[in-house]
């Protein structure tokens, strides 16, 4: 059984990452002799590319959808995954041949989908093992990296900015009336609230008040 981690862990990988998300659309599960041939060439693949520490590679996770089984492959660069895709000595540019040829004897049997996620900086929160997604695939290598509690001096300085950033009447509601007010730091003093009355020039008279009461008609 595996051992869980508590705490909040990060993987160690700097730089840039490629996510890469390929997989399978089974459309007739009653013949395997059209998409058995396509199934069983990915575990070839990924056999060469994890043998292979110059191709980029970083790992894979073998996921099952809707549709059929599909991969997450992990990646140090974009480039090194086109380079990978087009080489005719590796297992995948004979296995897309075989496939294209097999789709068009029996087209909408199987179909095959991918997506590229390129990102530039990548961050990944862990909670448990065992790990998943990056943390699992730059961990093999590098070991898995507690993540750094936040300085105190750091934590205020988000807060102040928040403050400071919030908008009048957008900050947190009142538990009394529900409304919002302006977010308060708790270190500022409470503002004084005093009652306003319309500014009036010391030469000018001052106003007559009078009582007015509803008109009655006389009859």
């Amino acid at each position: 059984m595996s051992q869980v981690v508590t705490g909040r862990m990060t993987h160690q990988h700097e730089g840039e990452l490629v996510v890469f998300h390929i997989g399978m659309q089974i459309n007739r599960w009653w013949r395997p002799d059209l998409w058995l041939p396509a199934f069983l060439a990915m575990p070839r693949m990924l056999r060469e590319l994890s043998t292979d520490k110059e191709s980029g590679f970083l790992g894979y996770e073998l996921l099952f959808g809707r549709g059929g089984p599909y991969v997450v492959q992990y990646w140090s660069s974009i480039d090194q995954l086109y380079a990978y895709a087009s080489a005719p000595s590796q297992e995948h540019r004979p296995a897309w041949t075989a496939f294209n040829r097999a789709a068009h004897k029996a087209p909408g049997a199987v179909g095959v989908w991918h997506e590229t996620f390129p990102r530039r900086a990548s961050r990944e929160r862990l909670r448990v093992d065992p790990v998943d997604g990056t943390g699992r695939c730059d961990g093999a290598r590098g070991g898995r990296t507690p993540r750094r509690p936040r300085p105190a001096a750091l934590r205020e300085r988000a807060h102040r900015r928040f403050s400071i950033l919030t908008p009048a009447g957008c900050g947190t509601p009142s538990p009394a009336s529900g409304r919002t007010r302006p977010h308060r730091h708790p270190s500022e003093p409470a503002p004084v609230r005093t009652r306003t009355r319309p500014h009036r020039h010391p030469s000018a008279p001052a106003p007559v008040r009078t009582r007015t009461r509803p008109h009655r008609w006389k009859t």
